[in-house]
């Protein structure tokens, strides 16, 4: 039931007027939703970037970080499925909690499109998944991205 309600709420990515060069942004914000820092991001990104309006499922980072994992991977699926399947410069950030849903973003991404080139961001990440495992992070974040980056 989870998987149905954060469907419905996602983007549809059929509907997005992709960039014809050039590499596509999709952004996971962090706990709670969007903010002066993530407006600022999005502006500088223009047309070419792409948030994810997770907030309905990110307000409890406790539960944030296992909706963010759903989320990350349904909205790779759709990514794929749409009319984008072409695209193959991905840049996917993800922010705070936003980390875990980016992250299993890249991950499906690469699963279902290996030939992709997917760079990950992630801006001060949470690395924990609830408070059965503090290192998630640090052993899982970026392995499947072709170029990973992190900022603490």
């Amino acid at each position: 039931e989870a998987i149905t309600r954060i469907r419905a709420s996602l983007i549809d990515f059929d509907t997005i007027q992709y960039p014809t060069t050039g590499t596509t942004t999709i952004v996971f914000h962090g706990s709670g939703g969007t903010d002066t820092n993530t407006d600022a991001l999005m502006s500088k990104l223009g047309s070419k970037g792409f948030m994810v309006d997770w907030s309905k499922y990110s307000q409890s980072t406790f539960f944030a970080a296992w909706n963010g994992h759903l989320i990350g991977k349904e909205v790779a699926n759709r990514l794929i499925q749409s009319n984008s399947n072409e695209k193959k410069e991905l840049h996917i950030i993800g922010i705070s909690v936003g980390a875990m849903a980016a992250d299993a973003c890249v991950a499906e991404i690469k699963k279902l499109m290996p030939s992709a080139y997917v760079q990950e961001t992630l801006l001060d990440p949470l690395c924990s998944r609830g408070i059965w495992d503090w290192t998630y992070g640090e052993r899982a974040f970026g392995r499947e991205a072709n170029y990973a980056q992190h900022y603490l």
